[in-house]
C-alpha cells in the first residue's frame, strides 16, 4: 500500500504544478502517505519482521526529501522515531545508542544541505 500511495503523492504532485488551484487539496491527499509510512514503521517494530523493507521505505524518503526544495528529509526521522514510540519498543542500551548514532547522522545531513 505504502508504494502505491508513493506513485498517487507523487502524481498529487505533479497535477498541483499543472493545476495551481488544485494544489492545496492535492497536498493533503499526498500526506496520506505519511500515514501509511507510520502504519509500516509502527507494524515492522512490532512484529519484529521486515526491517529490510523498513529500511528501504525510509531510504526512498530520504531519496525525496533531498529532491525536494524543502527540507523534507528530516520527515521520515520524526515519523520513525514516533512509530517506535507508539509501538513500545523497549529501551535498551543497544537501542540508545541506536538512536544517538540516528540523531548523529540527522545532524550531518542537515549540516549537508545548508552547505
Amino acid at each position: 500500500m505504502y508504494v502505491a500511495m508513493l506513485f498517487v503523492a507523487v502524481g498529487c504532485r505533479f497535477a498541483g504544478y499543472m493545476v495551481p488551484a488544485l494544489d492545496q487539496p492535492l497536498a493533503a491527499v499526498a500526506m496520506l502517505k505519511v500515514v501509511l509510512l507510520f502504519m509500516l514503521f509502527s507494524t515492522i517494530m512490532m512484529s519484529g519482521r521486515g526491517g529490510n523493507l523498513m529500511l528501504a521505505a525510509a531510504a526512498i524518503e530520504l531519496v525525496l526529501g533531498f529532491s525536494g526544495l524543502l527540507s523534507d528529509f528530516r520527515g521520515v526521522f520524526v515519523y520513525l522515531a514516533l512509530a517506535a514510540l507508539a509501538s513500545r519498543v523497549p529501551v535498551r542500551a543497544t537501542s540508545v545508542a541506536i538512536g544517538i548514532v540516528c540523531a548523529a547522522f540527522l545532524l550531518y545531513l542537515a549540516l549537508f544541505w545548508t552547505s
